[in-house]
């Protein structure tokens, strides 16, 4: 499971794992606010899987998938509606380069 979820990040494309400048416009977005969200990464920065050369060490220790720590759990229940918008942004840009996030829930 852990190799599969290291070759979704790596198939990712960099635009959806970097922040960049400046804000797009979403139509799919207006639902509860303007439709224009800023670009922040989509995705948190992968940094490596790292698997045991040895298999004889796989008794003791395990293999490691190196992601970049991304804050605080979302409090659904004290959001904005900007805020709301831009999470949904983040879903329509993994479904727009074509990845499905699987579990997106209200």
């Amino acid at each position: 499971m852990l190799a599969n979820e290291a070759q979704v990040y790596d198939s990712l494309p960099r635009y959806l794992k970097k922040t960049w400048s400046g804000y797009h416009y979403m139509e799919e977005a207006e639902y509860d606010g303007s439709g224009t969200n800023p670009l922040p990464a989509v995705v948190s920065q992968c940094y490596g899987y790292y698997v045991l050369a040895d298999p004889k060490d796989q008794e003791i220790f395990s293999s490691l998938l190196l992601v970049e720590e991304c804050g605080e759990p979302i409090q659904t229940t004290k959001l904005e509606a900007c805020d709301r918008e831009l999470i949904f942004s983040f879903a329509v840009r993994l479904q727009h380069a074509g990845f499905v996030q699987g579990s997106i829930a209200q």
